[in-house]
């Protein structure tokens, strides 16, 4: 034990120097990879928001039968005739965990007809394509867009 406390052996400064050059060599770029992933974690972040969001009123336009905006309630027909934009109305800002999304609805009209097989009669149906689209508010990039449908039998 007497012989451990006497050696006076220890690192020399260029060991030193050598050790802190080699370690730095190895942490700047595992730093960058951080910095990295957590630019793409944010951004993941936005487009699952931005998901979350569109797909909520995508359902919930699906399940009624009305529009309110600004409002007042609009039915399909007329919510056709009031778009302004290419990207279509915006409807709502939305916060949601920390972020402002803008939503954007478009409705465009099809009508198709199918044939009873049964009764031998012919039906209408009036066929609405819904678009969405969300935006991080202030930025202007669509970070999420989803289509869908609704149809009212004559």
């Amino acid at each position: 034990m007497n012989r451990l406390l006497k050696n006076n052996k220890g690192f020399t400064l260029i060991e030193i120097v050598i050790t802190i050059a080699i370690f730095s060599i190895i942490i700047v770029p595992l730093y960058s990879l951080f910095i990295t992933a957590a630019k793409a974690n944010n951004i993941s972040a936005n487009k699952l928001n931005a998901t979350i969001i569109a797909q909520s009123y995508m359902e919930e336009l699906k399940a009624i039968d009305t529009i309110e905006y600004e409002d007042k309630i609009y039915t399909y027909d007329m919510f056709i005739d009031d778009q302004k934009s290419g990207d279509g109305l915006l409807i709502k800002n939305v916060k949601f965990d920390g972020n402002t999304y803008e939503v954007y609805l478009h409705v465009e009209e099809t009508e198709y007809k199918f044939d009873d097989a049964d009764e031998g009669n012919s039906n209408n149906c009036r066929l609405y394509k819904i678009n969405i689209k969300v935006k991080e508010k202030d930025k202007g990039d669509v970070l999420q867009e989803i289509n869908g449908y609704k149809s009212f039998i004559k």
